[in-house]
């Protein structure tokens, strides 16, 4: 090791060891439980009146196909670059580090900001009266109780909610869209890793190795389509989302291309 790595691994270590800090003070950000701000609504409204129904994409396979399959497709690409470029391990693993350092950044990047958004907020969502059982019958098959307890335009109240106080809570948190972000922040980090390992010029997005790079965006694309259809979210939600997770995913890959130059 020549005298000029032993000096720079203190502050590489440094470097490295403050990343981390912040990607994981950035996810706690995400998963702190903040109370969301009660935005008025009234009874009846019938853009909080859609059915309530599970999703498509659950958390757990949320997690699956926008973090732990982009997370194994960067192993695998950089796997791959390290033989082709025949370079040592220990290099190797150091840019693995430092990539997946700018991943757990991005992530908890788009969390951060998805959480403090939804409960700033407060939006109500589109299941919202069967997410809280609204007056206590609104999930009933017979709606008879429920118009005869309820009122069009009436000021509503989260008193008459009668749903657990977990799903109370998430009711209003319906901007923007938490899948939608994490959906395009792990798919757009993978496409930024893909168009690089594929020699895609900058500034080139419809070239057909361009067009190969981005297919990722589809899965998020796909997760985003779900949240609109089961009724969970607005499409302003999901459009809002969208761009977080882009934009917290360029801002990581920016991050990692300054640090390795």
């Amino acid at each position: 090791m020549s005298e000029h790595e032993a000096a720079a691994r203190p502050r590489v270590a440094h470097s490295a060891l403050f990343e981390l800090v912040v990607g994981v003070g950035l996810s706690v950000v995400g998963l702190v439980p903040l109370t969301p701000y009660d935005t008025p609504f009234v009874e009846r409204d019938p853009v909080l009146s859609r059915p309530l129904v599970d999703s498509t994409v659950p958390t757990w396979m949320l997690a699956l196909l926008a973090v732990i399959f982009p997370a194994l497709a960067l192993l695998l690409l950089l796997g791959i670059s390290a033989s082709r470029k025949q370079v040592r391990f220990r290099s190797a693993v150091t840019t693995g580090v430092w990539v997946y350092l700018a991943a757990m950044c991005t992530l908890g990047l788009t969390m951060a900001a998805t959480n403090v958004l939804k409960n700033l907020v407060g939006r109500k969502r589109p299941n919202l009266f069967g997410l809280c059982n609204y007056a206590g019958s609104f999930n009933q098959a017979d709606q008879a109780a429920y118009l005869a307890a309820t009122e069009p335009g009436r000021i509503g109240s989260l008193s008459r909610c009668t749903g657990s106080a977990h799903d109370l809570a998430d009711g209003q948190r319906s901007f923007p869209s938490g899948h939608s972000s994490t959906a395009f922040a792990g798919t757009s980090f993978l496409v930024f890793a893909l168009r690089g390992a594929l020699g895609v010029g900058e500034g080139t997005y419809f070239s057909p190795r361009a067009l190969l790079a981005g297919t990722p965006l589809l899965l998020a694309s796909w997760i985003g389509a779900t949240r609109l259809r089961d009724g969970w979210h607005n499409y302003d939600d999901v459009a809002v989302g969208a761009a977080i997770g882009i934009l917290a995913a360029a801002a990581g890959w920016a991050h990692l291309c300054a640090h390795a130059s």
